[in-house]
């Protein structure tokens, strides 16, 4: 391929040996759970996936039980998506929540998809839910419905047909600890009704197999790397076999270092745009493809400037 033979020093060779090593040893090393402190035992997820919908999810640790619920499994077009979110202390002491960096958010509700990694459903400004203290006895609720809108990179959607999650999680501080300790739940549910989407690996494909695309990169290299920032996932689009894989964030970074072609994946209104980007080759130094967002078909190329992907 094009771009093993530009650019990929040894040391970046060993980096990428030394990075399928710890993905290996990672997939290969025994679970376990970490063992209960004197307090609140850093380890509480409600992450396991489910084979299908759950409404509701509660999960206690150390005298803080927090529960999860969804008003329905299944949800149609016109519905929204009521969340309610508890946390009880039954302890008979005060326990105090948040984060030592002042920066951080606290109490979260965070929806995943096949589209969206992590979107806030609660507002990670909020004060009440930033840091504070859960009294002993006392119970935190916040309620909050979803509008089946994804907060995808630059343009909302509305949320197509397919299995969601939302995780709660409230981020306990331990006495003498300088991390909280996060207890955590999850909620799974159906959409059905909504328009398709493309998605963004045909996106790519079908833009790199676009002949002004493979013009265009003719004179650079005909492998692509491309960020897809709304789950913070990365490909390589090669426009010679027309090929489309995930990759790492590390070769993305080292084809930006070394002044090789990129692009970003992202929506504009009711389209997909991918744009390519290289500061070397002939101009245009960008290249715009718009793409129908739910058939993922070529719309039209634009040449010109365009703020650089990602930026």
């Amino acid at each position: 391929m094009p771009f093993a033979n530009r650019g990929l020093g040894p040391a970046l060779l060993i980096a990428i040996a030394l990075l399928a090593g710890l993905l290996l040893a990672t997939s290969c090393k025994g679970g376990g759970n970490p063992t209960p402190g004197p307090s609140i035992s850093p380890a509480a997820s409600g992450n396991t996936p489910t084979p299908g919908p759950q409404k509701e999810a509660t999960r206690e640790r150390d005298g803080i039980r927090m529960t999860l619920k969804i008003d329905r499994e299944n949800y149609g077009a016109a519905d929204g998506v009521q969340l309610d979110l508890s946390v009880d202390n039954t302890r008979s002491d005060d326990v105090p929540f948040g984060s030592t960096d002042p920066g951080a958010a606290g109490i979260k509700l965070l929806l995943s998809s096949d589209l969206i990694s992590d979107q806030p459903l609660l507002k990670l400004d909020d004060p009440a839910l930033k840091s504070g203290v859960l009294r002993a006895g006392d119970n935190l609720e916040r309620k909050t419905t979803w509008d089946k809108q994804l907060a995808l990179d630059r343009s909302p959607v509305l949320a197509p047909p397919g299995r969601y999650v939302v995780n709660a999680e409230f981020p306990a501080l331990p006495a003498g600890s300088t991390e909280p300790a996060k207890i955590s739940a999850s909620v799974t549910f159906d959409i059905e009704g909504t328009p398709p989407i493309a998605g963004p690996k045909d996106v790519l494909q079908a833009a790199v197999s676009n002949q002004d695309v493979n013009n265009w990169a003719s004179g650079r290299n005909t492998t692509i790397f491309c960020a897809y920032s709304s789950r913070h996932l990365y490909y390589n689009g090669d426009t010679a076999t027309k090929a489309v894989a995930e990759t790492f964030e590390l070769l993305y970074s080292n084809q930006v270092d070394i002044g090789q072609p990129i692009c970003s994946i992202m929506t504009i209104g009711d389209a997909w745009r991918v744009l390519f980007a290289s500061p070397s080759g002939a101009p245009p130094n960008r290249l715009s493809v718009f793409l129908d967002l739910h058939s993922g078909s070529v719309l039209r190329v634009e040449q010109g400037s365009s703020p650089s992907p990602g930026g």
